[in-house]
């Protein structure tokens, strides 16, 4: 053969085999990608067993593939490089089965003639294996399992044969053979069924038997561990599917036979714990490890739809007559033409509604599936091998590379038929990328690009963005056109030529309502004339409250400011009206550039109350001394604030000019002003007392004795005019001039208790003459006088003489008893005050006696506290009652003008 394999994709192959795919299965997207290594064809068409030469079984050999077809050859492919395979055995029967030691050193293979050769492998090209070994078994071999740990010595394989005789089945075996002199063969098990499959994995060896169930036997002790009945619901004849064993670990072994999963594990005493995983509906054709999962490539189940006569007729005639396609496959150009009129004949022959039947329902396309361990099916896909439709689940087989090499660190695995070898590898995400992209889901591919990005390779986020911001505007959908405006940051970010070019494609499709929020202003800042045509578009489209929004949030300096105060105006002349979404962004454009009497008269004509922060904020207090008034009818209190607090940018003078018809709130500014520096309005007291009386009576004697600088001649003047006789009182005391005061409180006022604290406080005995003599012309004023005099101890006596006698004064009888009655009181609480104190005096002359009288005791250990000297009886010193003592000459005259302790302040004793 001169080329074994035909390289093609998988994408291929499908557009050669079917026409249509259902959208609903390929909804989801595959966690596996597929490729096809190549499709099996002869070198000598003239060949008549064309059946024999077809993929019997696939194993993994380090980094090499090993295919054995059912001629019996054996090939070579190495894993990175498919198309170098190599010829290795050229085999004389039909191949059954082979097994590869643990080692990759050694192949078992069985044939269908009773015959097992023993390979030694190597990787050498060109260059076949070496046979070791050759065993006749003497019946045709149904299955092989070379001893994992194979070294040409003890055990060598097991092997399953079936015994016939004259062509009829007697029974089953399983023979171990190990290297003896004579036949060294021990029969393992014997009965009824064929034997399946077998695995062998250090000391276990398991066979699956089609009438009896699962075996697994321990070698070393040569004893049986256990036996698994096949379950009920285990699709029946056993012989018609495969049976697919999988060693997980050394001990645990995962089968998987027909339409059941089973899990095996086996400890070193020879107990074990076996587990149904679960029964499906479908025929599983293969299964590997996948993470911590299962992937298994399955069949569906189509028994119960064969049982149908018709349909199993139709099925019939329909092989017969494309069996020449089948046998004898064309060259490429020639066979597609055959797969072509393969369909129309189908067609002719049995109608659209047999073609349909037979091409969708009864020749199903195998599935890939993912399933959990505990069975629950987490993932499933149809995968496209050649020939399914001819293909029983015994022709089907899934193997797993199970350790990586470096350049390909994601498992592969590979999937094969009689016509077909696939290679199948967990997508990345380029391949994820690519599946949705070539499916118009541009959206999921961005967002699978944006989370993985650093493992890109083929694409880049940005130009899967672009792919994605097309799509969107292109529907006219104000949904997807919103989200594409939402994406542009992410798919533009810094990129200036990205962001002009994608907002002309906005500006096209009229949608700059969308893409304006999302515009950047820095990082990257566009050219001038990109923010002054948006904002332009919005004038001109009436859109002012976008225009307003979109002004007021870009910092001013990104576009030409004149340029757009030209263009608001000229919008303000043609709605020939003060629009508020135009005036505000044209005063925000005027405090710009320096045209603040613009800026404010805009503010003032709209009343915005947040003119006082725009004045603040600009310092623009030299110009609103004309628009006080203005402001003032805007807000009084925020215009006084600010009058009050500025007083040198706008004099009060001006203030006082601005404000004479509001002579409310000229009174509330003067009032601010004193409590802010009295000084600051002393020029202006007359007047502040004129507006205090006419918007703020009650507070006015409050200010007018705050007040230093009061003109009181003016205000004397002023108060009698208005007849403000309390006022006038303060006034006039103020001068000096306690007699008119007295007067105006008596005649005026009529307040006699305040008349006697006027005299109380003045003391002044000629004011108090005055009073009684007011009192002499209303004798019902006197009472209360003498009461008062005696409370406060002044000049009573001389009062009560001046009351006049032979006249009738009311209650003048109840003050004097009161006064009597209140005299007497007081004696004699001073009388018993007077005996307490002489009391207290005594003891404590007497205490002060006794102390006097008490020794001073003396000692060498004396030392003066000021010099810390020690104080001898040869020099004078001076002792104090407290104990101190101290030198005479430390002292000094101290003792003189202080003679008290240093210490504690104790009086001296006398030495």
């Amino acid at each position: 053969m001169s080329s074994l394999f035909e390289k093609k994709s998988q994408s291929s192959f499908i557009e050669e085999n079917i026409e249509e795919i259902d959208e609903e299965k390929i909804e989801k997207a595959p966690i596996l990608k597929y490729q096809s290594l190549g499709t099996f064809h002869l070198e000598n068409e003239g060949e008549k067993d064309n059946l024999s030469q077809r993929i019997c079984s696939v194993k993994i050999f380090k980094d090499n593939l090993i295919m054995g077809t059912k001629q019996g050859q054996f090939f070579q492919l190495p894993i990175d490089d498919f198309a170098k395979f190599q010829p290795k055995i050229k085999g004389d029967s039909l191949l059954i089965d082979f097994s590869i030691d643990d080692q990759n050193l050694n192949i078992a293979t069985c044939f269908a003639n009773g015959k097992v050769h023993i390979f030694e492998m190597n990787q050498e090209e060109d260059k076949e294996w070496k046979k070791e070994k050759t065993f006749d078994m003497n019946h045709q071999t149904t299955a092989i399992a070379i001893n994992p740990n194979y070294d040409g010595k003890g055990g060598l394989f097991v092997c399953g044969i079936r015994e016939e005789k004259n062509r009829k089945f007697i029974r089953a075996k399983v023979i171990y053979q190990e290297k003896k002199l004579f036949s060294g063969q021990t029969t393992l098990y014997s009965g009824n069924g064929e034997i399946n499959a077998i695995s062998w994995k250090g000391d276990f060896i398991a066979w699956a038997n089609t009438e009896e169930g699962i075996y697994v036997y321990n070698i070393k002790n040569q004893i049986p561990i256990c036996k698994i009945p096949i379950k009920e619901d285990c699709l029946r004849p056993l012989e018609k599917y495969p049976c697919r064993m999988k060693w997980i670990e050394n001990n645990k072994i995962i089968i998987a036979w027909a339409n059941q999963i089973h899990e095996l594990i086996v400890t070193e005493t020879n107990e074990y714990n076996y587990k149904l995983v679960k029964t499906f509906p479908f025929i599983i054709c293969g299964i590997a490890p996948y993470n911590d999962n299962y992937l298994m490539l399955t069949m569906q189940n189509l028994e119960n739809e064969m049982e149908d006569p018709k349909i199993k007729d139709l099925f019939d005639r329909f092989e017969k007559e494309f069996k020449h396609i089948i046998e004898k496959p064309e060259p490429k150009e020639k066979r597609i033409e055959e797969e072509e009129s393969k369909k129309n004949v189908m067609k002719d022959l049995f109608g659209e509604d047999a073609k349909k039947l037979l091409e969708e329902q009864y020749c199903p396309i195998p599935d890939m599936r993912i399933i959990t361990k505990k069975g629950e099916i987490i993932f499933e896909e149809s995968i496209m091998i050649r020939g399914y439709e001819f293909c029983s689940p015994l022709d089907l087989g899934l193997e797993a590379q199970p350790n990586p090499t470096e350049q390909k660190t994601r498992t592969m695995f590979f999937l094969y038929s009689p016509f077909q070898l696939l290679e199948a590898t967990e997508r990345n995400i380029d391949d994820q990328i690519t599946w949705l992209m070539e499916r118009l889901r541009y959206s999921e591919a961005f967002k699978v690009a944006q989370k993985n990005e650093r493992q890109l390779k083929k694409y880049n986020v940005t130009r899967i963005g672009e792919v994605l911001l097309g799509s969107l505007l292109v529907s006219k959908d104000p949904m997807q056109i919103r989200e594409a405006a939402k994406i542009c940051p992410i798919v533009c970010a810094d990129d200036q030529n990205l962001w002009v070019r994608w907002i002309s494609q906005f500006f096209q499709f009229q949608q700059f309502e969308e893409i304006c929020p999302y515009i950047p202003i820095d990082h990257p800042r566009l050219q001038e004339v990109i923010y002054e045509m948006i904002l332009n578009n919005f004038l001109e489209n009436d859109n002012l409250d976008l225009f307003l929004q979109t002004i007021r949030k870009w910092p001013k300096n990104i576009y030409n400011q004149k340029s757009i105060i030209l263009i608001i105006e000229d919008k303000q002349k043609e709605i020939n009206f003060l629009d508020e979404r135009l005036a505000l962004p044209l005063a925000d454009l005027y405090l710009e550039v320096g045209q603040y009497e613009d800026a404010l008269t805009i503010y003032l004509t709209l009343e915005r109350p947040d003119v006082f922060e725009m004045i603040t904020a600009n310092n623009l207090l030299d110009s609103i001394s004309t628009r006080i008034s203005d402001l003032a009818d805007l807000d009084e209190r925020q215009t006084i604030t600010m009058l009050v607090n500025n007083t040198e940018k706008i004099p009060i003078k001006t203030v006082v000019e601005q404000l004479e018809t509001k002579r409310k709130l000229l009174c509330e500014y003067f009032k601010n002003l004193s409590k802010k520096d009295p000084q600051i309005v002393k020029d202006y007291q007359f007047e502040i007392i004129k507006l205090t009386n006419e918007f703020d009576p009650q507070n006015l004697i409050k200010f007018l004795k705050s007040s230093d600088y009061i003109p009181l001649e003016e205000a004397l003047t002023y108060f009698k005019e208005h007849e403000l006789f309390r006022e006038s009182v303060y006034i006039l005391k103020r001068m000096g001039n306690t007699y008119e005061a007295l007067d105006l409180i008596f005649h005026k006022l009529k307040d006699m208790e305040k008349a006697i604290k006027f005299i109380q406080h003045e003391k002044d005995p000629h004011l108090l003459r005055k009073l009684v003599s007011y009192c002499v012309n209303e004798p019902v004023h006197f009472p209360p006088l003498l009461k008062a005099l005696f409370d406060s101890n002044f000049r009573l006596e001389e009062t009560i003489r001046r009351v006049p006698e032979q006249k009738v004064i009311p209650g003048l009888g109840d003050s004097l008893k009161y006064i009597i009655e209140n005299f007497q009181r007081n004696v004699k609480l001073s009388n018993l005050a007077t005996d307490v104190v002489r009391k207290d005096c005594g003891e404590l002359m007497h205490s002060l006696h006794t102390r006097m009288r008490m020794g001073f005791r003396f000692n060498h250990k004396n030392s003066c506290p000021i010099c810390n000297g020690k104080i001898s009886q040869i020099e004078p010193f001076v002792s104090f009652f407290c104990g101190h003592t101290f030198h005479l000459a430390c002292l000094k005259e101290n003792i003189r003008d202080k003679p008290f302790c240093t210490v504690c302040s104790s009086r001296q004793r006398d030495n």
